[in-house]
């Protein structure tokens, strides 16, 4: 492992593709952008910080899983949130690529570190192998040459979990919990991660930027969908006449 280590965060989804939605509109590609940056801003300095994407931009699996390997990170970690039936679902879960490799040690430590910050959210697991990871055959685990997980934050496809997702507290003390995760990991032993409170607020201002334009968007759809329902009843008018 090199002198610093090399740390690839990637925020799930982006671009055209949102992601899932919650029941007020709050997009999953926008939740796991702000916790990735807020994450890569706690980690910088202790280690050498990569995104697979900072901005709202498409990405595939392959090329997220290229850009790891590229600048040969010691560490990928994805960030999703969860989504299932209608209205079911909660708390948090950790996913790796089947087999006992490197990493099931950092899904291990990332969830701890999670659990221990959120001690009252329900945590997802499958203990059948010996330790807390899911397993699947997930793209950026099976083409990452490093130790890989992929962190499912909140179902945000109920309402009780896009209003978690929602607060600024939470998304800051998940990124908080995450860096700690890395950290022991890494065995840094820095205590490069600080307080939730004191997390920057950089990925925060980033993600108001995305709430306000994926709002004035979802206006603008809106609005082209009403029109155009306007268009095809005016139509339909003129050809009675």
């Amino acid at each position: 492992m090199n002198l610093t280590p090399t740390v690839c965060i990637d925020a799930g989804h982006g671009g055209h593709d949102s992601g899932a939605v919650g029941p007020t509109g709050f997009l999953e590609k926008d939740a796991t952008l702000n916790v990735a940056l807020l994450l890569g801003s706690l980690l910088q300095g202790a280690c050498h910080v990569i995104y697979t994407r900072q901005t709202d931009v498409f990405l595939s699996l392959t090329e997220r899983a290229q850009i790891a390997n590229r600048q040969g990170a010691d560490v990928f970690v994805s960030v999703h949130c969860n989504a299932g039936p209608p209205g079911q679902g909660t708390g948090f879960e950790v996913w790796t690529y089947p087999g006992q490799t490197a990493s099931d040690w950092l899904a291990t430590d990332l969830f701890n570190a999670y659990a221990a910050e959120f001690p009252t959210l329900t945590k997802r697991m499958d203990v059948s192998d010996g330790d807390i990871d899911k397993e699947s055959r997930f793209t950026v685990l099976q083409k990452t040459n490093m130790a890989a997980a992929l962190f499912e934050l909140e179902f945000i496809h109920t309402l009780g979990g896009e209003a978690w997702l929602m607060d600024r507290d939470n998304r800051m003390r998940a990124a908080a919990a995450l860096a700690r995760g890395v950290e022991k990991y890494l065995k840094l032993g820095t205590g490069l991660v600080t307080p939730p409170v004191a997390v920057p607020i950089a990925g925060e201002r980033k993600l108001l930027e995305i709430e306000i334009l994926g709002k004035i968007e979802r206006i603008r759809n809106r609005f082209a969908e009403e029109l155009q329902e306007v268009r095809t009843e005016v139509e339909a008018l003129f050809r009675k006449l």
